[in-house]
């Protein structure tokens, strides 16, 4: 899933960093230069948590892309219970109110 934002590539890989903190993510490998952020969705009711993948893009001028991939971290987890999904929208609701600011 991708969302382009009408802000600058700085902004949204430095919101993208807030909005993981607020959600509980945990960041473990990052390159700035690639706009690569992995992180690890803890574990829950409904899963054994979820890798987390995001890439951020400058598309224009103070346009940037941002894609998001979410999957279960065990590979034996055949149904996800739409955490995942969830995972995803949450970001990208957070990260939308953080850049609004």
């Amino acid at each position: 899933m991708e969302k382009l934002f009408n802000a600058p590539y700085n902004t949204v890989y430095i919101k993208s960093h807030q909005a993981a903190r607020q959600l509980e993510f945990r960041i473990y490998k990052e390159d700035i230069s690639s706009g690569i952020i992995l992180f690890k969705v803890g574990l829950s009711l409904w899963s054994f948590g979820e890798d987390f993948k995001i890439s951020i893009e400058s598309q224009e001028k103070n346009k940037t892309k941002v894609a998001i991939h979410s999957q279960s971290s065990i590979a034996v987890q055949a149904f996800d219970w739409g955490k995942n999904h969830e995972n995803i929208t949450e970001f990208f609701k957070t990260l939308t109110a953080l850049i609004k600011e």
